[in-house]
C-alpha cells in the first residue's frame, strides 16, 4: 500500500513538472512617465513590478511532491532494514 502511495506521489510531481517548466513563471514590467524622463535621475524614473505566473506555482509543486516522494521511499528503505521479521529477505 505504502509502494503505491509513493508511486502516485513521484507520478504526480512529474504531471506537475511540464506545465512548470513550459508556462511562464515570473513576469517583469517596468514603466516611464515622460514628464518625469527631463526631471528626475535613472532609478527615481523607471517603476517596475513582478509578479509569479502560473509556472512558478506548478514547479513549486513539483519540488514539494519530489522531496515528500523522496522521503517517502528512504523511510521505506529504513523499515525494511531494521525490521527483524524481513531477515530472511536479503535487502540491499
Amino acid at each position: 500500500m505504502n509502494r503505491i502511495f509513493t508511486v502516485i506521489i513521484i507520478l504526480l510531481s512529474l504531471c506537475l513538472l511540464i506545465p512548470g517548466v513550459t508556462q511562464p513563471i515570473l513576469s517583469i514590467s517596468g514603466s516611464i512617465d515622460k514628464s518625469e524622463l527631463a526631471q528626475a535621475g535613472m532609478g527615481e524614473m523607471l517603476k517596475t513590478s513582478a509578479n509569479f505566473e502560473v509556472g512558478f506555482y506548478y514547479f513549486s509543486a513539483y519540488c514539494l511532491f519530489s522531496l515528500f516522494s523522496g522521503y517517502l521511499v528512504h523511510r521505506q528503505e529504513k523499515i525494511t532494514k531494521n525490521d527483524p521479521s524481513l531477515a530472511a529477505i536479503n535487502i540491499r
